[in-house]
């Protein structure tokens, strides 16, 4: 696959403005620097009408540089093949260490229901890692939690239930641990929240079920105080 050589220029200037000032080697001959001698941030010589890159700059730069890695991750087949046709992204990193040119990119696949973590370098190359659901899930989603809550309300209605002034709140279930196979299998096999309705304000939900954003299925529908 043909290298991303703007990419790397990108995180090289990334590298170069983040770099620490205590690891600057003083005992270097001045004369032999490109940069002026001392001042930080690094200065090439000869520059002129230089602006430090602020960091709102900075993180926007940051952020470029994962889109353009998103994009190419997302039209490699292995991963395509991985996520199928339903998925969602959770989280998107770069590599934690300074010059570590690479991003990390968190997914869950809801027609497998597998988490799929997907290592990308800036050479192009591309690993991914999928779990059994069953074995690890992301936390729930900004934008999982009022699809949950809406499926979660219209199961309560349709029971009969009245959800007047009550709000509605969703986070990743968990399986009872009397209904836990063994000890590396701790989730759902299936993308399930846990929603409850009630007044808010530190007061106990009024109403519970559970979700099952995977097959849309609601289960356990009740009231719980």
């Amino acid at each position: 696959m043909r290298k991303n050589k703007p990419l790397i220029l990108a995180f090289a200037v990334m590298t170069l403005v983040s770099c620490d000032k205590n690891t600057v080697d003083h005992s270097h001959d001045p004369s032999a620097s490109l940069t002026e001698p001392g001042v930080w941030p690094p200065v090439l010589k000869g520059m002129e009408n230089v602006q430090p890159l602020q960091g709102s700059a900075l993180g926007a730069a940051q952020e470029s540089v994962v889109d353009a890695m998103r994009s190419t991750v997302l039209r490699n087949p292995q991963v395509q093949q991985a996520l199928g046709s339903q998925y969602r992204e959770f989280e998107a990193s770069l590599g934690g260490d300074k010059g570590d040119s690479s991003a990390l990119f968190l997914f869950y696949n809801y027609d497998s229901n597998t988490t799929v973590e997907v290592a990308f370098s800036a050479d192009s190359d591309v690993q991914i890692n999928s779990t059994p659901a069953s074995r690890f899930q992301p936390a729930e989603h900004a934008l999982e939690v009022p699809l949950a809550i809406d499926l979660g309300r219209n199961a309560l209605l349709a029971n009969g239930h009245q959800l007047n002034a009550l709000t509605g709140t969703a986070m990743l279930a968990f399986p009872p641990v009397n209904e836990l196979p063994d000890e590396t299998n701790t989730f759902y096999p299936e993308r399930v929240m846990y929603v409850t309705f009630g007044r808010g304000n530190g007061e106990l939900p009024e109403y519970s079920a559970l979700v099952n954003l995977s097959t849309a299925n609601v289960t356990d529908v009740r009231k719980i105080n």
